[in-house]
């Protein structure tokens, strides 16, 4: 019997994807199938345990619902259910082979990521920072599952992955096969994510560079011009062959002297505080959740909690914020109505 399979579908397991699933969608319309599913839940686990552990399951044609301006599609519960599994087990059997991917469970996240950077710039004087132009739209099945073939080899717990990436998604009675990209939003989506650009990560560390990556936000430092542009080459070479695009908006190319953004923090030795594009969308939600509510002490909550945030985040650091930078908590009421001109400069 397939050890990893085995592992999906043990009861430990499947009871704690289950847990997970009923607290994510507590809040669903009463006609949501989480509701069926949590009431027949001890008919439905046993069957659907057999279904795993024989390589018979087989994932549903992904909902899509249309708004005015955007589109989203949903998993079936039982999907969502089987899918958060998979990654409880695939992230601890994956996750020791990825190296500098800082999105992923147990590498401390943005701050292990910000660490890394910030306690080598002063040993570096270049830097190439980026991220992929519709990262999750543009992932190659073809690709991705030739790279999940060198990191998984149990053939039924691929095929159950090459069901989830090779998705049908249906609308208004029509059904179609998605042949590139990923779903955001499901449990397994940031492992995917991870996987899809490790030979970057690969090749970055051939390279013997010092080099980061939050999901498809990458970054490089080096000490010589010579090695940024052998960097810069080797990347538009390794994201041609995965079919994926550099974000022209969102690339800096320069000296570290100069100061850049990255995971939402504006890095310039010795400094270090919060970029402006981070606090615009923070100062954007704090107005729209003013609109929506009218209540000033919920708006004030949310504020306290992005600047208990980012001073974690600078703490992590070991940075202290500019004593004569103004206050981001004193800021906020002109906030709700726009920056003023120089307020975070």
């Amino acid at each position: 019997m397939s050890h990893l399979l085995s592992r999906i579908a043990d009861n430990q397991n499947i009871d704690l994807a289950f847990d997970w699933l009923c607290k994510a969608r507590e809040d669903y319309s009463p006609n949501s199938d989480v509701w069926d599913l949590r009431y027949h839940w001890n008919e439905i686990k046993p069957s659907l345990q057999t279904q795993l552990l024989e390589g018979t399951f087989r994932f549903s044609a992904m909902q899509q619902y249309r708004f005015s301006d955007q589109r989203l599609t949903l998993w079936t519960a039982v999907d969502a259910l089987v899918l958060r599994a998979m990654a409880q087990v695939l992230s601890e059997w994956i996750r020791p082979q990825l190296n500098q991917v800082y999105h992923v469970k147990g590498q401390h996240g943005i701050s292990g990521a910000l660490a890394v950077v910030n306690n080598n710039l002063s040993k570096h004087t270049f830097v190439l920072k980026t991220d992929i132009k519709q990262y999750y739209e543009s992932i190659s099945h073809e690709n991705l599952l030739a790279q999940l073939e060198a990191f998984i080899p149990d053939q039924k717990v691929l095929s159950l992955l090459r069901n989830a990436i090779c998705r049908t998604e249906t609308y208004g009675g029509l059904y179609w096969d998605v042949k590139v990209g990923i779903p955001m939003g499901s449990a397994l989506s940031p492992l995917l994510g991870a996987v899809a650009l490790h030979a970057w990560d690969q090749a970055m560390s051939k390279l013997g560079v010092v080099h980061a990556r939050f999901m498809d936000d990458l970054i490089v430092l080096t000490k010589t011009r010579a090695k940024l542009k052998r960097v810069i080459r080797v990347t538009h070479q390794i994201l041609k062959e995965l079919k994926l695009k550099l974000h022209p908006d969102k690339t800096y190319i320069g000296r570290i002297s100069k100061g850049f953004d990255y995971l939402g923090f504006h890095l310039k030795p010795p400094e270090a505080r919060v970029s402006l594009p981070c606090l615009l969308r923070a100062a954007a939600k704090a107005r729209l959740l003013f609109e929506q509510t009218h209540n000033m002490d919920c708006v004030w909550h949310y504020w306290r909690r992005f600047l208990h945030w980012s001073r974690m985040k600078l703490r992590a650091l070991q940075i202290t914020p500019h004593p004569g930078r103004p206050s981001l908590l004193s800021g906020l009421p002109s906030l709700l109505s726009g920056l003023p001109a120089g307020w975070f400069a």
